[in-house]
C-alpha cells in the first residue's frame, strides 16, 4: 500500500511540475521520461536502503539513504528518508549524524505517523551523547503527547532509568 500511495504521489508531483509544453513535443517526451526515470531511480535506492538496514548493512543503507535525498522527488520522501537515516546512523554508532537526521525529520515531519516513534528513538540518541536532560524532555513529551502509542510503556521504563 504504501508503495502504491509513494507511487501516487510521484505521478501528481510529476504531473505539476511538467513544463507547459504541447504534447506533441519531443521535449515533453523527454522531461516525462526523465522525471519516471528519476522516480524510480529514487525509490530503488530507497527500498534498498531500507533493506540494507534490515540485514544491519548500515554503512550501505546509509549511502543508499543519502542517494535518494539527492534525486527525492517529493517531500514526504525526503520525509521518510530523513527518519531511516537517523535510524541507521544509531545502529552505526554515527550518534551526532543521526541526532541531526532525527532533528531534520521531527522539524519536517510533525504530521508524520512515526513522529512518536522518532521522540522516543531521538532520546536514545540523546542518551548515547550524555544529553539526558533532553532526553528526558523528549521522553516526557512522547509520553504526555502519545500515551496510548506502543512504545509509551517504554518510553517510560527508560525515563525511570535516567
Amino acid at each position: 500500500r504504501n508503495k502504491v500511495s509513494f507511487f501516487l504521489l510521484l505521478l501528481i508531483k510529476s504531473l505539476f511540475s511538467k513544463p507547459f509544453l504541447d504534447k506533441s513535443s519531443s521535449n515533453t517526451k523527454s522531461v516525462q521520461s526523465n522525471s519516471t526515470e528519476q522516480g524510480a531511480k529514487s525509490s530503488k535506492f530507497f527500498s534498498d536502503g531500507k533493506n540494507a538496514f534490515v540485514l544491519g548493512n548500515y554503512e550501505k543503507s546509509i549511502e543508499l539513504f543519502l542517494d535518494h535525498l539527492k534525486t527525492s522527488p517529493s517531500s514526504l520522501s525526503e520525509t521518510d528518508t530523513m527518519l531511516w537515516l537517523g535510524r541507521a546512523y544509531f545502529y552505526s554508532e554515527s550518534f551526532l549524524d543521526s541526532k541531526a537526521s532525527y532533528l531534520e525529520y521531527q522539524s519536517m515531519g510533525q504530521d508524520h505517523p512515526k513522529f512518536a516513534d522518532s521522540l522516543y528513538e531521538l532520546s536514545k540518541v540523546l542518551m548515547k551523547l550524555d544529553e539526558s536532560d533532553q532526553a528526558k524532555l523528549l521522553l516526557n513529551e512522547m509520553i504526555t503527547e502519545y500515551p496510548d502509542h506502543p512504545l509509551s510503556s517504554k518510553a517510560s521504563a527508560l525515563l525511570q532509568n535516567l
